[in-house]
């Protein structure tokens, strides 16, 4: 492996799985969502024209709820993922218990 169709990364310590894939060590051959920074694997729609969304859930014991991620549907990361959307400082972000 020379370089990762996904990311771009040129780490030669690939996996070879059964049948000769290659698996990037950085993204596992599973590009990361831009927005949201789930797997391209927990959305839907990513090959085709239409609806798009993200299947991840998260479980609060506590209160019993679910919640479902707010992505409008997968973005490739462009670049580095130190640069995506989903890194970014959130300085505006109000973390109180109401």
């Amino acid at each position: 492996m020379r370089e990762c169709r996904f990311c771009g990364s040129t780490d030669a310590r690939g996996l070879v799985l059964l049948g000769g894939e290659h698996l990037c060590p950085r993204c596992a051959s599973s590009p990361l969502c831009d927005e949201c920074g789930h797997p391209r694997g927990s959305h839907t729609g990513v090959f085709r024209d239409g609806t798009q969304a993200c299947t991840h859930l998260w479980l609060d014991l506590p209160s019993l709820t679910k919640v479902t991620c707010g992505c409008r549907g997968f973005r490739p990361v462009d670049g580095s993922f130190r640069d995506a959307t989903f890194a970014q400082d959130d300085a505006d972000l109000d973390l109180r218990l109401a």
